[in-house]
């Protein structure tokens, strides 16, 4: 992927990766995808890949050299069995999250560097859940790429 051309392209990758990855009664949505829902049109169980931000890295002679891009993946699952308490949403939610977390690990895109570090498990925000059911897992993932300058 080239960031000088499409700086969001990791985004698109991570999408395809879990369309191949998870079966096919989970959407897998972009940021995209969200714009104008409201949650009477949340679909679910549902994947969104949302872009969080990035950070500049820095190379040995101290000079940035990338970035490390921060995605969310928001797992959402809908569960109205049990409202008093998270214990639905929670068993719906847990094998769901293993596989989004076993679609990333140890795996590097097609035309990923011969240096590439993988995706990094980031410190997520809390969950969310709502009055309509709805629960909302985050998980945050460190992208390091790096940026070819012109010449």
């Amino acid at each position: 992927m080239n960031l000088q051309e499409d700086f969001l392209a990791f985004g698109g990758v991570m999408v395809e990766r879990l369309r191949a990855m998870l079966p096919d009664t989970v959407f897998v949505l972009s940021a995209k995808d969200l714009s104008g829902v409201k949650e009477t049109a949340q679909q679910a169980p549902a994947v969104h890949v949302i872009y969080r931000d990035f950070e500049p890295t820095k190379g040995a002679n101290g000079a940035w050299s990338g970035v490390e891009q921060r995605w969310l993946t928001v797992v959402v699952v809908r569960n109205v069995v049990s409202m008093a308490t998270a214990d639905a949403p929670l068993a719906d939610a847990g094998p769901l999250l293993a596989k989004v977390i076993s679609a990333f690990t140890a795996w590097a895109p097609a035309n990923a560097a011969p240096d590439w570090q993988g995706m990094q498990l980031k410190a997520s925000p809390p969950v969310g859940y709502t009055r309509a059911g709805f629960a909302y897992f985050p998980i945050v993932w460190g992208v390091d790429l790096r940026i070819r300058r012109g010449r």
